[in-house]
């Protein structure tokens, strides 16, 4: 098996999962290199995505786990046939499926706000607050929840905020965040949401897979 970094970003950020899961089928398939399936009545190629980004969100670092074998030239084969939007940018052979859905614990992303500073204090004062409500989606339906034990850390850039928000069984989604937001302030904005980081949680501590992709893997 192997586990490949890749971006997803321009016109890829609107793809859905079952759309991006078929258009990795193809691109595997151009640059003709073979997949394992699973077993059973209805044997389907072997891809392991963790949560699915929201539409519209762009990423610098998506990961995926697809049973295949480790080849040294195997980014340049499937970056010569992928798609726009899509650059595979690092590959490692592992040995067993990584539950990425439940082993990443937490993202961070850019979020680059139109006009900015003009809604900067009011944005401030929200995230100040001691609790955060907002409505989330749940498999029984919308639910109020607080969610400022959620949001990890942020600070404000020159025009928008790096935020750090949790993932895995308590995923908070940027742009859910960014329109309870405009709701509180009553103020609408423009904004785009770029995942830049991912995290897990070994030993007490958080390890990046940007920074340390083989490291990062000796964790598990």
């Amino acid at each position: 098996m192997i586990l490949l970094k890749h971006t997803k970003v321009g016109s890829a950020k609107y793809l859905g999962h079952l759309d991006l899961l078929r258009s990795f089928k193809r691109i595997f398939n151009r640059a003709e290199i073979s997949i394992e399936k699973s077993q059973g009545f209805n044997p389907h190629p072997l891809f392991f995505f963790p949560q699915p980004l929201g539409l519209g969100i762009e990423s610098e670092c998506e990961l995926v786990v697809v049973g295949a074998n480790y080849e040294n030239n195997i980014l340049n084969r499937l970056n010569n046939v992928t798609i726009p939007g899509v650059k595979f940018i690092e590959c490692v052979e592992i040995e067993k499926n990584i539950n990425l859905a439940a082993n990443i614990v937490s993202s961070k992303f850019l979020i680059e706000i139109e006009n900015f500073d003009d809604i900067k204090k009011d944005i401030e004062e929200i995230l100040k607050e001691k609790e955060l409500f907002i409505s989330l989606k749940t498999k029984s339906g919308e639910k109020e929840r607080d969610v400022k034990d959620m949001i990890y850390s942020y600070e404000f850039a020159n025009n928008g905020m790096v935020m750090e928000l949790s993932c895995g069984n308590n995923n908070l989604r940027p742009d859910y965040l960014m329109i309870a937001i405009s709701n509180l302030i009553k103020k609408e904005f423009y904004y785009k949401c770029k995942r830049i980081e991912a995290f897990i949680k070994k030993d007490e501590k958080k390890v990046s897979c940007n920074s340390y992709f083989k490291i990062w893997l000796k964790c598990f």
